[in-house]
């Protein structure tokens, strides 16, 4: 048996902006999608502790009912003439709860598995544009998650259509300056591809909000040159400001503002939390200075301290 695993993500700065054009910055997070994979007298898939045996093609209803993702990638490669009906597949998870990109990373993990089990050779750019197209296929959206799982680190991202690229940094930058990495999920869980079509059509038709995304781009670039030079000050500044560039596009909820509202009133000079992702709820992420455990102050909320994965996806044993 072979064990696969590829890293979850949040996103640092560029929501919205990444949609038109400009940088978005996302990390790898010590959190992952698993699947081991070996051979079977017939098809055998296990996700989440749930088994399905038969046929693919007798329980592909099944199968996208628990997992369209787990689904579109089996078929795309099905068609692509991958073997996937003589395998036992189990796939699971440590990610814990949502926007820490379970999805990506469960066709990032999945595609692997099968390309590297069938001994093909591939390179993971021959990966990104294989686990691009059925992302694109499912929920559409930027690339920003799957560039984390696949390559790990920290990663600039822009594209325009197919066109994709990319900058990798391949450190734990805020391991090395005393910053400590949280997620924070608000409990209030979203459905991230109807978001997006909305405020897309609200940000082009309001011209005040194309000028907040237009800002959202500039500072992530800004960001991302800081990160670079290790500019920790400036950073948490930035992180700050983007988070009410987000608010004031109509992101944010009552619990996201009151979690944001928390720290800035009691710890603003060490710690900053900003939405991450979509808005309207999943997950936040927050900064925080002198070795502050941030959770200790959120008992109704999960809370999850995070490192960055540098490698992305890869064998596990």
């Amino acid at each position: 048996m072979t064990v696969y695993i590829a890293p979850g993500k949040l996103i640092l700065t560029g929501e919205y902006a990444v949609l038109y054009g400009y940088p978005a910055v996302v990390f790898s997070i010590d959190r992952y999608i698993e699947v081991s994979i070996e051979n079977h007298q017939g098809f055998q898939i296990e996700v989440y502790g749930k088994r399905l045996c038969g046929r693919f093609s007798e329980i592909a209803k099944e199968i996208f009912y628990l997992s369209p993702q787990i689904y579109e990638t089996l078929n795309f490669y099905n068609r692509r003439g991958l073997n996937v009906e003589n395998l036992n597949i189990k796939i699971s998870s440590s990610i814990p709860f949502k926007g820490l990109g379970s999805s990506a990373a469960v066709i990032t993990c999945l595609s692997y598995a099968l390309l590297d089990y069938n001994n093909l050779n591939f390179s993971k750019e021959d990966l990104l544009s294989d686990v691009y197209k059925i992302k694109r296929k499912i929920e559409g959206g930027s690339p920003t998650d799957i560039i984390a799982s696949i390559f790990g680190g920290i990663n600039m991202v822009k594209y325009f259509g197919e066109n994709i690229v990319y900058r990798k940094i391949s450190e734990d930058i805020f391991k090395k300056n005393n910053v400590d990495l949280y997620a924070i999920f608000t409990g209030e869980e979203i459905k991230t591809s109807s978001i997006l079509s909305n405020i897309m059509q609200e940000i082009d038709k309001i011209r005040y909000k194309k000028a907040i995304v237009k800002s959202i781009g500039e500072l992530a670039e800004a960001v991302w040159n800081n990160l670079k030079n290790e500019k920790i000050n400036d950073i948490f500044k930035l992180i700050r400001l983007n988070h009410y560039l987000l608010a004031s596009l109509g992101v944010s909820t009552k619990t996201i503002d009151t979690i944001v509202n928390h720290f800035e009133e009691k710890d603003k000079d060490s710690v900053v939390v900003k939405i991450s992702g979509a808005g309207f709820g999943d997950s936040l992420i927050a900064l925080s200075r002198d070795s502050k455990n941030i959770c200790n102050e959120l008992d109704n909320f999960k809370c999850i301290k995070i490192g960055i994965d540098v490698k992305g996806v890869r064998i596990k044993r």
